[in-house]
């Protein structure tokens, strides 16, 4: 009964967006919805293929695009890798990225929110979303990982 409720929260939402609602656009979006991380669109299909739901690649990608041109799905892309995808909850995206093994970590920093709301409102321009990048050397898994390998 649960997964019913949900699936008519996803297919309210869609509609909402203007989006034809269809059984691969819910099972990506519900995909989305539950992860943990950000995704590329072949984890989504072995995710779908998991599930028991087989859903074309290019199927995945139009509605991919679909949900990022409406606003419903954050895209990036981080050197020459593949696009990840998340949905869109905030107006605002800071994430840290490990240059040693690619983690991604996300948080969140009202102080640098508003500092580039103030910085939009000097150039008199209007702030309308932020995605802000941070490479590190290494994070807390890496680090961990080399103190093992010193000792």
């Amino acid at each position: 009964m649960q997964d019913r409720q949900e699936f008519n929260e996803i297919r309210d939402t869609l509609r909402q967006a203007k989006i034809k609602v269809t059984h691969a656009r819910l099972v990506i979006y519900r995909i989305l919805k539950h992860a943990k991380h950000e995704l590329t669109a072949y984890d989504i299909e072995n995710i779908s293929l998991k599930m028991n739901d087989r859903i074309n690649i290019g199927t995945i990608y139009s509605s991919l695009k679909l949900f990022q041109t409406a606003g419903l799905l954050q895209r990036y892309k981080v050197d020459m890798e593949q696009a990840l995808f998340s949905l869109k909850q905030f107006d605002h995206y800071s994430r840290f990225i490990c240059n040693h093994c690619g983690a991604i970590e996300t948080f969140e920093d009202s102080e640098i929110d508003q500092r580039l709301k103030t910085l939009c409102a000097n150039k008199q321009v209007a702030y309308v979303a932020s995605s802000l990048i941070i490479n590190i050397e290494s994070c807390e898994k890496c680090k961990g990982e080399n103190d093992k390998n010193v000792s």
